[in-house]
């Protein structure tokens, strides 16, 4: 057996040993008392518009729309090597779709449908920011489109964001950016992993099944990314006033609450009670110190200052871009309508 199906295998079995772990250990957790955050509400008014707006408009109207554009998508951590762990399951008689867990996957098949151009650039997804930095100007050099949007997800925006410090000519390439609930201000569960605590054990085993090394979770720590925020504050600010700039955070609260939104208010896709989110452990983790939350990044941690910031409620970080069939998943339909929704919100950003 190759070195890189022994990898899969191990990282696949220790991956469904820690969920069932996990999942039973805090199935009896005592219910959390969440106050409502919504510190960007005049947004949900244009995001709840043009969600209706867009109901409107026809597939073939996108095709026009978007005949001069190509779309770059940039991929989270980890994601090139979960479609490998399904194909693997489906040996010992997993049968479920083939497209699980396969991120922006969905997007891409109604790119294509659509005849619109995109390119699903092939970072690094355990690399460190730095590495990808070089792989996504490598890509936006060779665009020959008229309109080049890029659409992010999780770590993938802290990639396109070191992109465009490294290398400030490649940003009059790129018209628009829509960045889906990226750790701008890091997340707490990188820390174990750079630090000693009980979690430590756990969160290396965690790091060695998904990362190359240490550069793709300590980058995430909340003092380090607040430190490397800091720092380039100035440079920063200048790129998001050249770049038209989208970002999305989100929460999720799971079934055995009363709600699945603040003060038991219906959001825009009116979701039913249902099942739990495959990253229903961490999300309780996250909110005992970090409050409302995606299941990875805390919903705070997405947006900084000078970009459009966008927070919706029932929504956790894995169905925004991927299929997650067995757990809560708001589907493809409303998926690829999110998606629509945010291109649409960009171009009229940009007056286009």
């Amino acid at each position: 057996m190759s070195t890189q199906k022994r990898t899969i295998l191990f990282s696949t079995l220790c991956l469904i040993l820690l969920g069932t772990l996990f999942s039973r250990a805090f199935a009896s957790t005592n219910k959390l008392n969440i106050l409502p955050l919504n510190p960007y509400g005049e947004e949900q008014g244009l995001f709840r518009e043009t969600w209706e707006k867009v109901k409107s408009i026809s597939f073939e109207e996108d095709t026009k729309t978007f005949q001069n554009t190509t779309i770059y998508l940039v991929s989270g951590i980890s994601t090139k090597h979960y479609p490998p762990m399904i194909n693997f399951l489906r040996l010992f008689g997993f049968s479920g779709p083939r497209d699980l867990a396969d991120s922006f996957n969905q997007q891409k098949v109604f790119f294509k449908r659509q005849n619109i151009s995109f390119k699903d650039i092939a970072i690094k997804t355990n690399g460190d920011p730095e590495e990808n930095a070089t792989i996504i100007k490598k890509a936006l050099t060779h665009s020959k489109s008229r309109r080049a949007f890029i659409v992010s997800h999780s770590k993938g925006g802290l990639d396109v964001l070191y992109s465009f410090l490294q290398y400030p000519e490649i940003r009059e390439r790129v018209q628009g950016w829509i960045a889906l609930q990226t750790p701008f201000m890091g997340t707490p569960l990188s820390k174990p992993v750079v630090s000693p605590s009980p979690l430590g054990p756990f969160a290396r085993l965690v790091e060695f099944i998904t990362t190359n090394g240490r550069d793709s979770l300590g980058s995430l720590t909340q003092d380090y990314r607040k430190n490397f925020y800091d720092r380039n504050y100035k440079e920063i600010q200048k790129i998001v006033k050249e770049i038209p700039t989208i970002g999305l955070g989100s929460w999720f609260l799971y079934p055995d609450e009363n709600t699945y939104s603040y003060r038991g208010e219906k959001v825009f896709w009116e979701l039913p009670k249902m099942k739990k989110s495959v990253l229903h452990p961490t999300i309780k983790i996250i909110y005992q110190t970090d409050g409302p939350n995606d299941g990875l990044v805390p919903m705070k941690s997405s947006c900084f200052e000078g970009i459009q910031c966008f927070l919706l409620g029932n929504l956790d970080h894995a169905s925004t871009v991927m299929r997650t069939e067995y757990f809560f998943d708001i589907g493809r339909e409303k998926r690829i309508h999110l998606t629509r929704v945010f291109l649409y919100i960009l171009l009229n950003k940009i007056g286009d």
